[in-house]
């Protein structure tokens, strides 16, 4: 009786645990833990622009604005475009819209969201919010009257929501995207570009209804690189941005903002890092940036940074940290130095644009003689071991069509390049580096 008794409670036993087993799969397929693993994961911060139209007082576009709607008969706004939101914030699959520091809207418990974008789809002189999105099913709480059932798998979707001033609204979902959507981007030139795993490349926009395919672009045969030399944020214009009265620095950047725009790609050389404890700021001789200058810089349309100089550790690990945390908030990649958690050796960031992909290396020949935390060997990417140097542009090539070196070397002020220069130029010859972009002397050299 003892044997049959234990042979029924082990028999319970395993179908208790295969009961389990498979309640824990199917929580972790509702959740998305099997998604396609080619699915990148963007985490990102839109910093919103106030749009507002505005067509003055006390002159004849008065009458104008009164029959559109967007002034009144007192010069008040009533119609028209609102200011935006403050910032939109997509973290671990899950969007977050945010004005005057309060949370208005988050997106639905059920979609993960891979990435966003914030634009004017519809032409109609406002941004909307854009999701690439998974959820189950095709569609959603609805679907056409002639199925019977709804699919229940995960599929990619788009969802266009739209901002009236006050609250985010739902616009367009798309029941399925019908590809496999790797990449996204926008333009007001070439519409919605769409990236499949595949390479193919496809351009949509908005007509009236949603979203139509207008074919195949070609993928493109050259790029355009912008790259700037060295940013460096004095305690002169700290203080002219003056951040107790919540002014930006936008100023920075707004007579070159189109020049910046124009380029396929704009690379930002940041020499001083970004600190967040406002006690910190300083300029010369050891310089913590504000991290509003960041935001600036990504306003102005910068695409990556480069940030190996000699004032890279003038806040140690923490300005590193401050600075690379930054940018991964903000979706911007970054060469040259590593945060602490990055513990893996990180030589090159590979820039995919039109269908060419370039590889970007940041070295500085220093760091004003302090050194890096023995922990940290790779906080700063130093101009020192030859050998290892050549490898990560042979590293590089194997993995992108181009290799761009971006190296903090010479001698400031010199009109000419100096034994240090002169070497790791023709390492970097040898080794085939398509292009090298040099700066800290400050002034141009042949």
């Amino acid at each position: 009786m003892r044997k049959r008794f234990n042979r029924k409670r082990i028999v319970l036993l395993i179908i208790a645990a295969a009961a389990i087993a498979a309640a824990v799969l199917f929580h972790a397929y509702n959740i998305g833990a099997f998604l396609p693993s080619w699915i990148k994961w963007n985490d990102k911060t839109v910093i919103c622009e106030d749009v507002i139209k505005y067509f003055g007082s006390g002159n004849a576009d008065d009458e104008t604005a009164e029959k559109t709607g967007v002034l009144d008969a007192d010069n008040d706004l009533s119609g028209g475009s609102a200011d935006e939101p403050d910032r939109i914030v997509l973290e671990d699959g899950k969007v977050n819209v945010f004005n005057d520091d309060i949370q208005i809207w988050t997106s639905d418990e059920g979609v993960k969201v891979s990435d966003i974008l914030w634009c004017d789809i519809d032409h109609d002189g406002g941004n909307e919010l854009m999701l690439l999105c998974w959820r189950r099913g095709l569609y959603g709480s609805s679907m056409p009257f002639w199925l019977d059932k709804n699919d229940h798998s995960w599929t990619q979707h788009i969802f266009i929501y739209d901002w009236n001033g006050e609250e985010i609204k739902p616009v367009w979902m798309a029941s399925d995207i019908g590809m496999d959507a790797a990449d996204w981007s926008f333009d007001e030139t070439d519409r919605l570009i769409m990236t499949e795993t595949n390479g193919r490349m496809t351009r949509w926009d908005w007509r009236s209804w949603g979203l139509e395919f207008l074919g195949e672009t070609d993928q493109a045969d050259e790029v355009s690189f912008l790259v700037t030399g060295d940013n460096i944020i004095h305690e002169s214009i700290i203080a002219k941005a003056d951040l107790d009265h919540e002014e930006t620095f936008d100023f920075l950047y707004e007579d070159v903002k189109e020049t910046i725009e124009a380029a396929d790609v704009a690379v930002i050389c940041q020499e001083t890092m970004f600190i967040n404890d406002r006690s910190e700021y300083s300029g010369y001789p050891l310089f913590g940036t504000p991290v509003e200058v960041g935001e600036a810089i990504i306003k102005a349309g910068f695409d990556a940074a480069a940030c190996a100089n000699n004032h890279s550790l003038d806040k140690g690990m923490e300005g590193i940290d401050d600075t690379t945390g930054f940018y991964e908030k903000n979706g911007i990649p970054y060469a040259g130095i590593q945060g602490s958690s990055d513990t893996e050796y990180r030589p090159y960031i590979i820039i995919e644009k039109g269908g060419i992909s370039t590889a970007v290396l940041n070295y500085t020949y220093g760091t004003n003689g302090i050194e890096l935390p023995e922990d940290k060997p790779y906080a700063v990417h130093l101009l020192e071991d030859e050998e290892r140097i050549r490898k990560d542009i042979r590293d590089a090539k194997s993995e992108a069509d181009a290799v761009i070196v971006i190296v903090h070397w010479g001698t400031e002020y010199a009109e000419g390049p100096d034994d240090l220069q002169k070497k790791w130029t023709d390492v970097f010859l040898e080794e085939g580096v398509n292009v090298v972009v040099g700066n800290h002397p400050h002034v141009l050299q042949k």
